[in-house]
C-alpha cells in the first residue's frame, strides 16, 4: 500500500483554538500592553493641566451641544473626567482566562458571578491618573455598561484597587439601566454629567465611550469616525487597547450577538476576505505554489 493521504484542513469552527487566546495572552503577559496602557494615562495626565487652564475646553460632544444652545456656561462649572470601567480602569482578563479554560463564550450569568467576585485588578497607570485628578479637585466619574445589579460589587472592586477612596461619599458610578433611558449608548449619561460639570477628558476602550456613533455602525463607519475625530485622540479623548471584545468585534459579525460561534467566525473571516473553508488551507496553498515556482527548471 502507498503512503496515507494527508488529511485536509479541519473545519475552522471546530478546530480553531479559542478566539480569545492570543488577545488574552497579550494582555496578561506582554510588556507592550503595559507600555501602551501607561502611555495612554501618561498622556491624559499631561493634558489634564492644559484642560484645567482653558475654561472653554470640553471633551464631551453632548456638552458642546449644550454650549451652542446657551444652556450651560463652561467657565462656571466644576471640572470632571469620565472614565469607562471594564478594560479602561479594571483589567478583567481573568474572566477571559476562565472562558478559555472552560472552552466557553461570554454569558450574562458567568459575567455577573465574575463581577460579584470583585477580583479585577487596576489597569496600569489608572490609579495614578485618578489620584492626580483628585489632587487637582477634578471630579472622577465612572460611566459603565455594567448593570445596576452589580454596582455595589463594582464599587467595592474599585475601592479595593485604589480607584475610589474608602471614605468617598456619593454616587460616582453611572451604570446601565440605573435610570430610564440609560441604555448601552452612554450619551444620556454623559449629557447628565455635562449639565453639572465641565468634562475635561473622556477615557475608554471603545469608540462608544467617546461619542454617539448611531445604531450598529459598520466597521467602515467606525473607521471613518476615528479618522474624522483625529484631533481629539491623545488630548480630549484617551483610548485604551482592548483586543478581546467591543464594538469593533460586534461590527465585524454584523452585531448579530445571538449568532452561533461558527457563523460569527465565518463573518469575521469574510471581513478579511477569507472564506471559512479556505481559512486553514490558504497559507499552505500559497507556500506550495512558491515551492513549485522555485523548483521549476529554467528553460534555456
Amino acid at each position: 500500500t502507498g503512503p496515507k493521504k494527508a488529511k485536509g484542513p479541519a473545519d475552522p469552527a471546530s478546530s480553531l483554538r479559542h478566539e480569545d487566546l492570543d488577545a488574552t495572552l497579550w494582555i496578561r503577559s506582554s510588556g507592550e500592553y503595559r507600555a501602551m496602557a501607561r502611555q495612554a494615562y501618561r498622556m491624559a495626565s499631561i493634558v489634564l493641566d492644559v484642560a484645567l487652564e482653558d475654561v472653554t475646553w470640553t471633551a464631551c460632544e453632548e456638552q458642546r451641544q449644550l454650549v451652542e444652545k446657551n444652556l450651560v456656561d463652561l467657565a462656571s462649572l466644576p471640572p470632571a473626567v469620565i472614565l469607562d470601567v471594564d478594560e479602561t480602569v479594571l483589567d478583567n482578563s481573568s474572566y477571559q482566562v476562565g472562558l478559555i479554560n472552560s472552552k466557553s463564550d461570554f454569558s450574562t450569568d458567568t459575567w455577573q458571578v465574575f463581577c460579584e467576585s470583585k477580583v479585577s485588578v487596576a489597569i496600569p497607570g489608572a490609579v495614578e491618573f485618578v489620584k492626580q485628578c483628585r489632587e487637582k479637585d477634578v471630579a472622577v466619574f465612572f460611566v459603565t455598561n455594567r448593570e445596576k445589579n452589580v454596582e455595589e460589587s463594582t464599587r467595592d472592586n474599585l475601592v479595593s484597587v485604589g480607584l475610589i477612596p474608602e471614605d468617598f461619599e456619593g454616587d460616582n458610578i453611572l451604570t446601565k439601566y440605573e435610570k430610564p433611558g440609560w441604555i448601552s449608548d452612554k450619551s444620556k449619561r454623559r449629557m447628565e454629567l455635562a449639565r453639572k460639570y465641565r468634562i475635561l477628558q473622556l477615557v475608554g476602550d471603545d469608540l462608544h465611550d467617546f461619542a454617539r456613533l448611531g445604531y450598529h455602525p459598520t466597521p467602515e463607519k467606525r473607521q471613518e469616525f476615528a479618522t474624522s475625530n483625529h484631533r481629539n485622540w491623545g488630548t480630549k479623548w484617551i483610548m485604551l487597547p482592548n483586543p478581546n471584545y467591543g464594538g469593533w468585534e460586534r461590527a465585524a459579525h454584523g452585531w448579530n450577538d445571538r449568532a452561533k460561534p461558527a457563523t460569527k467566525l465565518e463573518l469575521k473571516l469574510k471581513q478579511l476576505g477569507v472564506a471559512a473553508g479556505d481559512a486553514a488551507g490558504s497559507a499552505t496553498k500559497e507556500a506550495d505554489e512558491k515551492k513549485a515556482t522555485v523548483a521549476k527548471p529554467l528553460n534555456n
